[in-house]
């Protein structure tokens, strides 16, 4: 773990060195860290909005009780950090068929269980906390979207997100390859862009690759990580 984190050191300055990161064949995850310097002027200052992914899939009723069972645990972990109920939001759920990774036809019998939570956390130091309870649970459950949070203290911000995201982005990509019976590799390269427009096209087109995953995070600067797999 130590060697990336000092790769992510040397990405504002050297990012240039690692252009050509993989060849053409290889396969990679590609997670981004979305910088965006106007902040989130919606979330309250030294605080953290996160959102939680759930999602299970299997033969009814099971897949719902695994999935309710993944919204009561983080219920508690938040509990224990502190974070009531009311700061705990459910924006969807959803209960239907399941289907292929192209959606070209239903599996049978299969049913999949959906849910997005936003928690706001009270500090960026209890969303670190929050993240790392998270990461201990078994894989392919539970993922992050968005982290937002003012930067009107940008430069502590920055750093500690920057890490929170990295991580993260380590945990959903090993969880996604664990889930299909592979193993994370190393990482292949850390990468700093500024094009926005780029990455936008880029992440539209993000379907099409199954080991693509995409975490935003409103800071102040843009990082691709790629991984390898076995």
């Amino acid at each position: 773990m130590g060697a990336w984190r000092c790769g992510l050191v040397a990405v504002a300055v050297a990012a240039a060195a690692v252009a050509s990161f993989v060849g053409a064949d290889a396969q990679v995850s590609r997670g981004i860290l979305e910088i965006d310097t106007r902040g989130a002027v919606d979330v309250p200052r030294k605080s953290a909005l996160v959102t939680v992914r759930i999602q299970t899939q299997g033969i009814p009723p099971l897949h719902v009780q695994r999935g309710e069972a993944a919204y009561n645990e983080i219920k508690v972990i938040l509990r224990k950090l502190g974070v009531s109920d009311a700061d705990v939001r459910d924006t969807s759920v959803n209960i239907g068929k399941a289907c292929s990774y192209r959606c070209s036809e239903l599996k049978k019998r299969e049913y999949s269980y959906r849910a997005n939570l936003d928690v706001l956390l009270p500090t960026i130091d209890a969303a670190v906390a929050f993240l790392g309870q998270l990461k201990a649970r078994p894989a392919g459950e539970v993922s992050v979207g968005n982290i937002r949070f003012p930067l009107i203290d940008a430069e502590a911000l920055v750093r500690t997100a920057q890490q929170l995201s990295i991580d993260a982005l380590e945990a959903q990509a090993s969880a996604m390859t664990s889930a299909m019976g592979g193993r994370l590799g190393d990482i292949v390269a850390l990468r700093s862009r500024d094009n926005k427009d780029s990455l936008l096209r880029a992440d539209r087109n993000s379907y099409r690759n199954n080991f693509d995953r995409t975490l935003d995070v409103y800071t102040t600067g843009r990082i691709e990580m790629f991984h390898n797999f076995s």
